[in-house]
């Protein structure tokens, strides 16, 4: 299915994800092997709470001119698919945003981050790397990750790709000046993505924020949505 239209342009949403490298694992010496700690090492996946929202002509966001495509921030098209919502006689859900479409991703990256694993060696087909799935990442590892979707013509949210070169977030530098909700949200992410690794190196800064530690007196963007064992390898 294709995007539902804005203005006759196609439009995509970004979700910002990060997955982390949760424990701490240590040489045990008289054993002569890596212990992996208690609480075991495991993977946690985080999801940013605002979607970035890019509208361009064409069904392809890759094939679009550069001075064809507009940043629409998650506000803007709320606005519009309530609007839309209200043009087809149907009802409009208070807070769309995070009741229906956030909802909606993190159950698609849920599950696909429930899904991803390496094959054990005997599993593994000849052109598959057998080492990986017991491979463990180093204490501290990150990964950044960005989940493409589409609102189809019936306003159902729809998986593309999950991607690690979040290219549209670079291109909000050009905007900065025109518009200066772009810079907020780039500052913001890059902000709220340092506080989370610190957090995760147990290097929290600022004032104390209650049970949850020290985020530099604000509360995390970021909200943790799954775990998952060290093995198989991610």
């Amino acid at each position: 299915p294709g995007s539902v239209l804005w203005d006759g342009s196609s439009i995509m949403g970004r979700i910002f994800m990060v997955v982390l490298r949760r424990g701490r694992t240590r040489l045990a010496a008289q054993r002569g092997r890596w212990s992996l700690g208690l609480p075991p090492a495991s993977y946690e996946l985080h999801v940013f709470d605002t979607p970035l929202f890019t509208q361009y002509p064409g069904s392809v966001r890759d094939s679009a001119a550069e001075q064809d495509v507009i940043r629409r921030n998650g506000s803007e098209f709320e606005a519009f698919v309530r609007s839309e919502l209200a043009r087809r006689g149907l009802p409009r859900p208070v807070d769309w945003m995070k009741s229906v479409f956030m909802e909606t991703v993190k159950s698609i990256a849920i599950e696909a981050f429930a899904a991803s694993a390496s094959p054990w060696p005997w599993e593994a087909s000849e052109a598959t790397d057998a080492l990986k799935a017991g491979n463990l990442e180093p204490d501290g590892s990150f990964l950044v990750i960005t989940q493409e979707v589409l609102v189809d013509e019936n306003l159902r949210v729809r998986l593309i790709e999950f991607t690690c070169v979040p290219a549209d977030v670079y291109g909000l530098q050009a905007h900065f000046d025109a518009l200066p909700w772009t810079r907020a949200f780039a500052e913001d992410l890059g902000e709220q993505l340092a506080l989370l690794l610190l957090k995760n190196a147990g290097q929290e800064i600022g004032p104390p924020t209650g049970k949850g530690g020290r985020s530099g007196g604000r509360a995390s963007r970021f909200s943790k949505v799954a775990e998952r064992g060290a093995f198989p390898h991610p």
